[in-house]
């Protein structure tokens, strides 16, 4: 007669084993290009804290971690009555008066940083 085919019970201890090897089993690297590294901070950084009527200033960001796939940022101002901001951070001043310019991260919107600068 045929063979008789013996099955056997798995514990849940080598079911977990299974998972892990199979779903965790990638290296951290490949997890990065699988789910992406998320942002976690936006920081302006800048020497100046006014600007004449006129002027410019060019602001800079560092987004964090450094080797996230879009580390951009949105400009914008506060009141643009007062200061404008490009697409590069580069702000100009428009007339007297405070204003706050931030930058956010386009990977996600929650995250962003701010500067109040003075326009003289």
């Amino acid at each position: 007669m045929g063979s008789k085919l013996q099955l056997k019970r798995i514990t849940l201890s080598e079911l977990c084993l299974v998972f892990l090897l199979v779903f965790l089993g990638c290296s951290k690297d490949d997890n990065k290009a699988i789910q992406g590294i998320a942002v976690q901070e936006v920081e302006i950084f800048t020497e100046e804290s006014k600007l004449n009527i006129g002027g410019t200033v060019q602001l800079n960001t560092v987004v964090t971690p450094a080797d996230i796939n879009n580390l951009n940022v949105f400009w914008g101002t506060g009141n643009p009555n007062v200061a404008v901001a490009d697409k590069s951070g580069m702000v100009t001043g428009i007339k007297k008066g405070e204003v706050t310019i931030f930058a956010i991260s386009e990977e996600n919107l929650q995250i962003s940083d701010s500067v109040v600068l003075q326009v003289e």
